[in-house]
């Protein structure tokens, strides 16, 4: 069941989106999710292909901040000042539901 959007997340009117990724690389799909697809309608954006374009230009942005991924949380402040937004981090299991990680 790892990996599977819980039944009470799937509403994507809410900003949740499930990338379909197996690399370490999951903040930068959401900051390009969020930065490059604000105002699309983009098909398949659980696709990692989709957000292929786009990941050298963030790439060199968080590299030149000396951000690797995943980052930690220390460096969420960086990230939040250099992109002109605010991130949080929240773990979500079904026994527990939510717990706020990060809050900027």
């Amino acid at each position: 069941m790892e990996g599977l959007t819980p039944t009470e997340l799937e509403n994507h009117m809410q900003g949740l989106g499930n990338i379909k990724n197996e690399d370490d690389l999951c903040l930068l799909y959401s900051l390009i999710c969020c930065l490059e697809f604000k105002h699309e309608d983009v098909k398949d954006k659980q696709r990692v292909s989709k957000y292929k374009p786009y990941i050298d230009k963030y790439v060199n942005t968080l590299s030149n901040l000396k951000i690797r991924m995943p980052p930690d949380f220390k460096d969420y402040p960086k990230i939040d000042a250099a992109f002109g937004m605010t991130i949080n981090v929240i773990k979500y299991s079904i026994e527990d539901k939510s717990e706020t990680l990060y809050t900027y």
